[in-house]
């Protein structure tokens, strides 16, 4: 058996390694905000369809109440907004909006879609952020105006 070598150089490297947060200090602020749960099947995306509809400029928001507790997100992102690249970007963007914005706003039990439009790609990350926070808002007046 061969014994393990050092790096060329005979020394070892020294990796650099991430620092532990710091204790006791309170966890506040959008960063911390948990992910939000997934929708995954499509008989659920086609559910949500039937709910509350709220257009804004660089999505649609579906809002399906819905028996479970924990509210659910789900993305679609046609190829409409552009090729593999563009969607994928489109969609993680909406996955970071829909973290921020569902956080303590999303509407327990339901389940919310957000349908990608071309523009999320170009438009900036405030706007996006701004459009759900108000989307989210007027799916729950609606909602509220249905009940």
């Amino acid at each position: 058996m061969h014994a393990a070598q050092p790096p060329l150089g005979g020394a070892a490297v020294a990796r650099p390694t991430s620092a532990p947060a710091p204790s006791g200090l309170p966890r506040t602020g959008r960063l911390n905000q948990p992910r939000v749960a997934r929708i995954r099947k499509r008989r659920d995306f086609l559910a949500a369809n039937s709910g509350v509809r709220v257009a804004t400029p660089s999505f649609i928001l579906l809002v399906k109440p819905g028996a479970s507790g924990e509210p659910r997100a789900g993305f679609t992102v046609s190829k409409k907004v552009g090729n593999a690249v563009a969607r994928n970007r489109a969609k993680r963007r909406l996955r970071e909006v829909a973290r921020l914005a569902l956080g303590e706003a999303a509407i327990d039990g339901a389940d919310h879609v957000f349908i990608a439009r071309a523009q999320p790609a170009e438009a900036p990350f405030s706007t996006l952020l701004a459009d759900a926070e108000s989307a989210v808002q007027k799916a729950r007046r609606k909602l509220a105006a249905s009940a």
